[in-house]
């Protein structure tokens, strides 16, 4: 099996390999040979799923509302973040989203959140539609261009929290290395 040096030797080269593959996928790159699995590695961006994303905007919106305990919400005014925020999460869901409901998320007074979202539709982030079934209230949801830049924003982020987890990781094999020297 070999001595404790050869087996830790050893850990730290399959280590150092993982990281060389993880930058090659972050960087969407492929390795000259081919993945153990015999397919192509894909570039991250490829490979960020749904809850990935989903995890990430409901992440930040929690974020954002967690900080009004520690300081003045008045010091933090971004209602239209808050908007696209949840109304990402609930394109994510496949949920529709009133109006009334999407002012609520803003958190702020409701004629202020509703001059947002008619600031959003005219720049054709959000789009709105009658409820059917229900009219007296107005859907709104995010266009599809709305949704294919949230969704480039949010993997973007994914990606660098890898890259700066990768850089943490790299950092403390560096240390048991020269721990272990």
């Amino acid at each position: 099996m070999g001595t404790i040096t050869e087996q830790s030797r050893k850990l730290r080269s399959l280590a150092s390999d993982l990281l060389v593959m993880a930058r090659e996928i972050e960087a969407g790159t492929t390795r000259s040979s081919p993945p153990m699995s015999g397919e192509r590695i894909r570039p991250a961006r490829e490979m960020t799923d749904k809850a990935a994303l989903l995890e990430r905007a409901a992440q930040k919106y929690v974020n954002r509302r967690l900080r009004h305990r520690f300081f003045p919400a008045e010091l933090f005014g971004e209602p239209a973040w808050d908007l696209l925020l949840d109304l990402f999460q609930a394109r994510l869901e496949d949920k529709m989203i009133t109006v009334t409901s999407a002012c609520i998320a803003a958190d702020v007074p409701v004629s202020t959140a509703l001059r947002w979202i008619g600031l959003l539709e005219q720049h054709g982030l959000v789009e709105r539609s009658r409820n059917v079934s229900d009219q007296r209230s107005t859907w709104v949801r995010l266009t599809d261009r709305a949704a294919a830049a949230m969704i480039e924003y949010t993997d973007s982020c994914l990606t660098r929290s890898r890259r700066a987890d990768r850089l943490a990781d790299e950092h403390r094999f560096a240390r048991m290395e020269s721990e272990a020297a």
